[in-house]
């Protein structure tokens, strides 16, 4: 049964914003058989150190349009991907697929299992299984 996590190779890991040698934010580069994608770390749950790592991780897609599409879920364009229906998790939350990585999609209604989707949004990083987030960190600063 499907948790909701996936299996991923942590590649990188990226300050987002920063200020004052402070970083805010960061994004996460993870892999999964011939997959990369860059997720959003709003947390900084991911502790630089990961890099290089196998890590069980769950994605979440915020989107910003949701379409029905009859494409299989193999496809990522930008900030487009092409997505199945994996189950309803209840709440607005749908457990969907994107090439083969399981993630989560919050919506306002629950979408039909089994259906494919073409969903325009940003990959956020929610949670790495077993890693406390550190939050935000300090960046060395040069002079």
């Amino acid at each position: 049964m499907l948790d909701g996590y996936a299996e991923v190779k942590i590649e990188a890991v990226a300050p987002g914003a920063a200020l004052e040698g402070v970083v805010y934010d960061q994004w996460v580069t993870v892999s999964r058989g011939g997959a990369r994608l860059e997720l959003f770390d709003q947390d900084c749950a991911c502790p630089e150190t990961l890099a290089g790592t196998t890590q069980r991780v769950k994605i979440g897609l915020m989107l910003t349009r949701i379409v029905p599409s009859q494409r299989d879920a193999k496809s990522v364009k930008d900030n487009t991907f092409d997505a199945k229906v994996i189950s309803n998790i209840g709440d607005g939350v749908n457990l969907i697929e994107v090439l083969g990585i399981p993630m989560q999609l919050i919506t306002d209604r629950e979408q039909k299992p089994n259906s494919f989707l073409e969903i325009r949004g940003r990959l956020d990083l929610l949670d790495i299984e077993g890693v406390e987030s550190e939050g935000w960190r300090r960046i060395p600063t040069t002079r």
